[in-house]
């Protein structure tokens, strides 16, 4: 459902958040680069995060950074891990209808 290193990013940003560190509560990307604070992060663990709706896109039009943060479902998943496979499940469901 979800890796444990799209759940140690959802990790790092909430840890952020808590101490008031909003320069390193969400996830910058340059092209295929991506941070989290100093933390180099793939590509690939955004587009998961994206995909099963537990960050939202912050990213300026025009700019050329993207920029993500945790979203209410991330912290209802951090609260409750049992959350992702109901947001698969719902996806799922909305998507073969």
């Amino acid at each position: 459902m979800i890796s444990a290193g799209a759940k140690r990013v959802l990790e790092l940003l909430k840890a952020a958040e808590d101490i008031d560190n909003l320069d390193d509560a969400e996830i910058v990307c340059e092209g295929r680069v991506c941070y989290v604070g100093l933390k180099t992060i793939s590509k690939a663990k955004v587009f998961e995060l994206l995909r099963l709706v537990l960050i939202r896109d912050n990213s300026n039009q025009g700019g050329g950074l993207e920029r993500y943060s945790l979203n209410e479902e991330g912290r209802k998943f951090l609260a409750n891990p049992t959350y992702v496979p109901q947001i698969v499940s719902a996806l799922r469901h909305r998507d073969n209808n």
